[in-house]
């Protein structure tokens, strides 16, 4: 099947950054989320891929990945600047 997911490996994970920035810059948050998701289940702690994750999902209206997303953030990175507005912004997402 076409579409089934690879596994990552190694540096596969820049490739998914890169293709998650790309998607990210044409609009297409839905696919970006679907790209950092795989990422993210490598290194769930990364707070740079974690804050990309926030804000792709919060552009795709994806209230319930963002939040996830930002309990590992606060874990991984407490004294964040960006988890006040993130947790606003993620709030005004229609349920």
């Amino acid at each position: 099947n076409a579409t089934e997911r690879i596994p990552l490996e190694g540096n596969d994970i820049n490739l998914k950054i890169r293709l998650a920035q790309l998607l990210f810059d044409a609009g297409s948050f839905r696919e970006t989320v679907k790209e950092l998701k795989q990422v993210i289940e490598r290194e769930p702690g990364n707070p740079k891929y974690l804050d990309f994750l926030i804000e792709a999902s919060i552009l795709s209206l994806d209230a319930e990945t963002a939040k996830s997303a930002l309990l590992k953030l606060r874990a991984a990175n407490k004294d964040n600047a960006k988890i006040k507005e993130f947790a606003r912004r993620i709030k005004q997402i229609k349920q």
